[in-house]
């Protein structure tokens, strides 16, 4: 059905959409322990995190319109909304960087599961940060990116970038 070469192309795309959703992961793992240690996200890393997902898309057959309006127009709105929830001292900056990326990747279709795993883990974050402060005198801030990071990677075989086989690992 296929020739020698187009199968050849298929197992590069194949392994370069792995590696693409691999470096999402592995940069939202590195949100987690940055924002649990440092309290910081950096905004090179909500940037690359951002950038990843055109390669991302292409490679997993995501429709032109549905890169720009769909996720483009849902990662715009979560950051937005973000940025209002900033100004009002609700979310800190990184924090919002991070979620509107997350946003892009996930699209309208996802976007709603991942703020709901944010507001749940990031409740229970913050029931664990009051307590910690409570007994060891420790910060009152929430590292939120931990919630952020955790709904998305429990939510990442869902995205219609990700691997069929992914998918298929997590039902």
């Amino acid at each position: 059905m296929f020739s020698e070469a187009d199968e050849s192309v298929i197992q590069v795309l194949s392994i370069l959409h792995w590696l693409l959703v691999l470096l999402f992961a592995g940069g939202l793992v590195y949100a987690m322990g940055s924002d649990l240690f440092h309290r910081l996200l950096s905004n090179r890393l909500t940037l690359a995190l951002a950038l990843l997902f055109l390669p991302a898309a292409l490679v997993s057959g995501v429709d032109w319109r549905a890169i720009l309006l769909d996720h483009g127009g849902t990662g715009l709105a979560v950051l937005a909304v973000g940025m209002a929830a900033f100004a009002r001292g609700w979310l800190g900056g990184g924090d919002v960087k991070l979620l509107a990326a997350v946003s892009l990747w996930a699209g309208s279709g996802l976007v709603l599961p991942i703020l709901a795993g944010t507001a749940l883990l990031g409740g229970l974050l913050a029931g664990v940060v009051l307590i910690a402060h409570r007994w060891r005198g420790t910060s009152r801030e929430v590292p939120y990116g931990i919630a952020i990071a955790a709904a998305t990677l429990w939510t990442l075989p869902r995205f219609d970038t990700a691997p069929a086989q992914l998918a298929a690992l997590f039902p």
